[in-house]
């Protein structure tokens, strides 16, 4: 193929790809296989390189990280950070900092959303007792797990990923704790940024007393006595056609002494029954004309539920979760999982009708009724965070062995004695072998789309590399900015900044990788600190709520607007791209 056109056609693909990441019209895993699958057919990537990502040392290393995440999290090993960060956070700054701070230094060891995961329940908990607004804290807390996640070579995939480059590049790879005296000038710098800014430039509207006040549904629950001769009676609840006809959900029945809570579709409707019902008010009165309910006043949720036989809670749904681009009807949550959903925090805005008609998206906070017996089972099954939950403590002997194993891990790397992948794939079996962590966990706990996406998107940058394409972009680069170092290492920020906002981070230095070969090649400079850059910008994604599940996790649950991120994450990157234009070239020579 001409030389010209093969650019031309491998650019075509890469921006394929970028615009079906930002646009989300196909998820990003398929559009990994489909540009891996495009360029592989029409002859662009060398046959031996098309699978060679899946055998990439960082994918294996990512893989293997994840399930140590999850043993950690199973362990306990985090409870004493969790009571500390409960203790000190006197004020809301404070929580802030720390928070962010306590965050971080748990993504230096292990995957991002395992650490942030353990901490935003800690989190909530702390804003909720204090009557602080929780959406003062929760971005930070996001940002520093991400920042945090530079701090060692395991931290994050970028780190992993730059690191392989090197070592395809012919250089010495990441050493484990290379990066991290430049990560600690960049949580000393965002910590003073989260205590004494960030915070004043977030919403801070003061949160309701209760879950049903802050999910706005206070006011559409009544109870409504069956009379004798009604329509609905003697009927089975599924052919009443309550939700359909008035999306009125039935949350209870107390028949005679008896109470029935969140009963399922075959209960039978007798007469004298009374029902506890989530009902619009607009569709009161036409309820009562159409099944012959009698309806009292309108009730707060606390006084129709009794205490001890059912509990409200809200859960975030992870990207993870099983629920994600799907809708209640379809799961069949009630059915299936006994539990019923009242309200949704869904992209900016609280739903309390037509809930399980909504496709669900990873970050959306769904407001529960569930027995209390089962709530942790439930969240467990559908990869769900319930808020306002202290970390369990854990065995003392499960939390030992999951630290020793991975102390164990960290020596061997530290010391030579084997490569990271090989040493992060026996912690892993470790883990499993010593009870930490459940054989059947270890394939839940895998984010398989995003191993495809790493997979994938180390083939296109391949092809991205032996198309000529990253050279031709090095020279137009260096065309329009010149040969300052300093300059070109704020290119490369900045576009990795930019891009891991808008796809993903991993994308963001697979695809900015090649360019900073092409650079430093040009230049005639050794390519390390450029990649270095280019991967702290890569771990930056601060400017949208969906660059990272980190973000994405904290945007309902804090009642974000995309422009909160936009405005506390701009500073950020120019703090850390300050700091780093400092930093740097003290560490590394240029």
């Amino acid at each position: 193929m001409n030389p010209l056109l093969q650019m031309m056609v491998v650019s075509g693909f890469v921006i394929f790809a970028l615009v079906c990441f930002i646009t989300e019209w196909i998820r990003y895993d398929v559009v990994g296989v489909i540009a891996l699958f495009g360029l592989a057919a029409l002859g662009l990537i060398p046959r031996e390189q098309i699978f060679s990502g899946f055998s990439n040392p960082a994918v294996i290393t990512v893989a293997s990280l994840i399930v140590i995440s999850e043993a950690f999290q199973r362990s306990g090993v985090v409870y004493p950070l969790s009571v500390w960060l409960s203790h000190w956070a006197q004020s809301i700054p404070l929580l802030a900092a720390l928070g962010a701070l306590t965050v971080a230094l748990l993504s230096a060891f292990m995957n991002n959303i395992a650490a942030i995961t353990l901490v935003l329940p800690v989190v909530i908990g702390v804003c909720r007792r204090k009557r602080w607004p929780p959406s003062k804290v929760l971005i930070p807390l996001a940002f520093g797990s991400l920042i945090g996640g530079l701090t060692s070579l395991i931290g994050t995939p970028p780190n992993l990923l730059a690191s392989g480059m090197l070592e395809d590049w012919g250089h010495r790879p990441l050493a484990f704790f290379e990066l991290t005296p430049l990560a600690i000038v960049l949580l000393a710098a965002s910590a003073l940024y989260f205590g004494l800014v960030a915070h004043r430039l977030l919403p801070g509207e003061t949160p309701g007393r209760d879950l049903p006040q802050q999910f706005n549904i206070t006011g559409f629950l009544v109870e409504a006595i069956v009379p004798y001769g009604a329509p609905v009676t003697d009927q089975q609840i599924k052919n009443t056609n309550l939700r359909r006809d008035f999306d009125a959900t039935i949350l209870g029945i107390v028949r005679g002494q008896n109470h029935i809570t969140n009963p399922g579709g075959d209960h039978t409707l007798q007469p004298g029954d009374i029902l506890q019902i989530e009902v619009p008010r607009g569709n009161l009165v036409r309820l009562q004309q159409v099944t012959g309910l009698q309806p009292g006043k309108p009730s707060a949720l606390q006084h129709v539920i009794p205490a001890g036989l059912a509990q409200l809670t809200d859960l975030v749904v992870t990207a993870r979760s099983p629920l994600v681009g799907r809708t209640l009807r379809e799961m069949a949550v009630r059915s299936r999982h006994r539990f019923q959903v009242l309200a949704l925090a869904h992209h900016e805005q609280n739903i309390t009708e037509r809930i399980a008609d909504v496709r669900l998206r990873g970050g959306d906070v769904l407001l529960v009724l569930c027995e209390p017996d089962i709530i942790e089972g439930v969240a467990d099954d559908l990869n769900l965070v319930l808020l306002e939950q202290e970390p369990l403590p854990g065995g003392r002997q499960q939390a030992r062995r999951a630290l020793v194993v991975f102390a164990a891990m960290i020596a061997v790397v530290i010391a030579g004695i084997l490569p990271i992948e090989v040493a992060a794939m026996g912690a892993a079996v470790a883990m499993v072998l010593s009870g930490c962590l459940p054989v059947r966990q270890v394939y839940r706990a895998i984010p398989w789309s995003i191993i495809v996406l790493l997979g994938t998107m180390t083939g296109v940058a391949k092809a991205v590399q032996y198309s000529g394409l990253t050279s031709a972009a090095a020279s137009s680069i260096l065309d329009l900015i010149g040969n300052s170092p300093l300059l070109v290492m704020t290119a490369l920020y900045a576009l990795s900044c930019i891009l891991a906002s808008l796809v993903t981070p991993p994308a963001a230095i697979l695809l900015i990788g090649p360019l900073v070969l092409g650079l430093s090649t040009n230049m005639g400079v050794d390519p390390r600190p450029f990649l270095l850059m280019a991967t702290v910008g890569a771990s930056s994604p601060f400017l949208t709520p969906f660059g990272h599940q980190s973000n994405v996790l904290v945007f309902s649950a804090g009642g974000y607007r995309f422009k909160d991120y936009l405005r506390v994450g701009l500073p950020l990157c120019l703090i850390i791209l300050v700091c780093c234009l400092l930093v740097v070239p003290l560490l590394w020579s240029l």
